[in-house]
């Protein structure tokens, strides 16, 4: 893991009575972590996003949100802590504008993280990461994943003024690439008028399986799930999921780069993640928060509980 900075700076943890404790008390250090336990890192890379309003500073924006937060999940009525541990093992050290050397890092620290039976949850940086981090996963699983992709947008752009790593482009990426099958992709939340003609034909013509915001208002998020989760392990060995945060509606995370109306409400997105993780999913990420932009930590405080209820589902699968 020779690319981690492992000190991050603005999230020291403080030692408070353990009944009532915050989450950023109870993590161990990568040393105290066990198989099937979570490493927590971060990718601070935008790229050469169109709009560089501060998505690389996402993870840190996260990591201060988590301060206010505690380790116990109301809704399945456990705490994270029962039956694993979580360590935060830092920010990979990326190359702000060197896609192929930040890549090469990502997959060094990622795949060494999977060779220790680690549950990687990873706060993003823009969309462009995940490019790196998916087609690490899919060596690891020798190709037979799954994808679970929420996102306002297909991410399905050709290049952006010839940049082919572009935030807008890791989809169709991995898809060309091999990393991963379009029948078991499924993609959600699609909406607006920020789309193009041009990628929601490509996500079409690739075989993505989409369901737009309109198919999740009809058919209501447990159906939605359901479904979705049926078609990314079928017939794969693990399933990854991506987490835009721009997939939610756009009053409420005014912190990213491309807001909008139309979208999920906080507790469905909740809702989403919990489910994404109870049914199995091995890896996580959640991307494009940017701090800078935010308005009274409302895009994270809703990006530290999706992780956290991320977490609370490894910690459920593993007492179960």
């Amino acid at each position: 893991m020779e690319y981690l900075i492992e000190k991050v700076s603005g999230f020291q943890p403080v030692i408070v009575d353990k009944v009532h404790a915050k989450f950023d008390s109870i993590l161990v250090s990568k040393e105290e972590l066990r198989k099937g336990d979570v490493a927590l890192f971060g990718i601070p890379f935008e790229g050469m996003t169109y709009n560089p309003v501060g998505a690389r500073a996402g993870p840190k924006g996260i990591r201060e949100a988590f301060e206010t937060c505690r380790p116990y999940n109301s809704i399945l009525k456990m705490d994270i802590t029962e039956t694993i541990r979580v360590a935060d093992i830092g920010n990979i050290d990326v190359e702000p504008l060197d896609y192929d050397e930040t890549f090469r890092r990502i997959d060094g620290v990622l795949k060494e993280v999977l060779k220790q039976g680690w549950v990687p949850i990873i706060l993003g940086g823009s969309h462009t990461i995940t490019e790196g981090t998916v087609k690490t996963f899919s060596k690891h699983c020798g190709g037979k994943i799954g994808l679970l992709w929420l996102d306002a947008h297909p991410d399905t752009m050709e290049s952006y003024h010839g940049d082919r790593h572009f935030c807008g482009c890791p989809l169709i990426r991995l898809i060309e690439d091999g990393a991963v099958r379009a029948e078991n992709v499924v993609h959600i939340g699609i909406r607006g008028f920020t789309n193009s003609k041009a990628t929601i034909d490509k996500i079409d013509e690739l075989g993505v399986n989409v369901f737009n915001m309109d198919f999740v208002r009809r058919n209501g998020i447990d159906q939605t799930m359901e479904k979705a989760l049926k078609i990314v392990k079928d017939g794969t060995k693990a399933f990854y999921t991506t987490l835009d945060i721009d997939v939610v509606e756009g009053g409420l995370v005014p912190g990213t780069q491309s807001p909008n109306p139309g979208g999920l409400m906080p507790l469905e997105i909740m809702e989403m993640a919990r489910k994404a993780s109870l049914a199995g999913s091995e890896a996580f990420d959640i991307v494009c928060v940017a701090p800078p932009v935010d308005v009274a930590q409302m895009t994270t405080k809703l990006a530290a509980s999706l992780v956290l209820e991320m977490m609370t589902g490894v910690a459920y699968r593993s007492r179960k």
